[in-house]
């Protein structure tokens, strides 16, 4: 989630952070440290290690999405660690059109469930679909904020597994999407994710696919 922010933004946070641990021990905790520069060193390090020690407790923790919920903090970290209900719009049936599969082409939908965990230096995410046809996971996750409008996106690339694949599907493939975190209600509280994906599902036959996304909150998720 850090890229929310940026690296270097985050470091600099981080030093500010620090320094004001370094003050408050001095002014408030009398620490001797400009006895010596041996001093000094010990107060500062120590400073940075207990900065490091909060930055781990509170963001690498299951704290971090508790905080998320936070009015103030979840303007900057949307809240979405925990389960999701999906639904995956495909273009499968307009591929079996082409090819001459089939004159209809239906709708191609599943539905899915995904759990986030969501920490300050890292998102992971898992997908299983409720037919448990295929379970997918991320192989890397990253969260951006638009400079524009300051919309955040999810943006990942996962590896999907099937262990009994149809004649015209693959074991394995790989995807990618980028979905949009959009927050509503008065109070900003209903959060869900919409976007688009893709994949190189036995693309050398043309049949790589493309699609929508949606989650929604599962109804035993904690409230946001």
């Amino acid at each position: 989630m850090y890229q929310v922010f940026g690296l270097q933004k985050m470091l600099y946070g981080f030093g500010i952070f620090c320094f004001g641990i370094f003050l408050v021990r001095v002014i408030f905790f009398n620490t001797g440290w400009a006895d010596s520069v041996g001093d000094a060193w010990r107060v500062m390090s120590s400073s940075i290690a207990l900065g490091i020690g909060v930055v781990i407790i509170l963001g690498q923790t299951p704290l971090f999405p508790k905080l998320c919920r936070w009015p103030l903090i979840r303007s900057y970290f949307p809240p979405i660690d925990g389960w999701w209900e999906a639904q995956l719009d495909s273009n499968w049936g307009k591929i079996q059109q082409l090819k001459g599969q089939d004159d209809d082409a239906p709708s191609q939908r599943v539905q899915a469930k995904i759990q986030i965990i969501s920490r300050l230096f890292f998102v992971r995410m898992n997908l299983a679909s409720d037919s448990r046809y295929s379970t997918s996971k991320t192989v890397f996750v990253s969260v951006s904020r638009d400079d524009q409008d300051s919309s955040v996106q999810l943006n990942y690339i996962y590896e999907n597994k099937t262990p009994v694949p149809e004649p015209t599907d693959s074991a394995t493939h790989n995807g990618a999407a980028r979905v949009q975190i959009i927050t509503d209600g008065t109070d900003g509280k209903e959060v869900w994710m919409e976007g688009t994906y893709w994949t190189d599902r036995k693309w050398v036959e043309g049949m790589n696919t493309a699609g929508t996304i949606t989650f929604r909150k599962t109804p035993d998720s904690p409230v946001v």
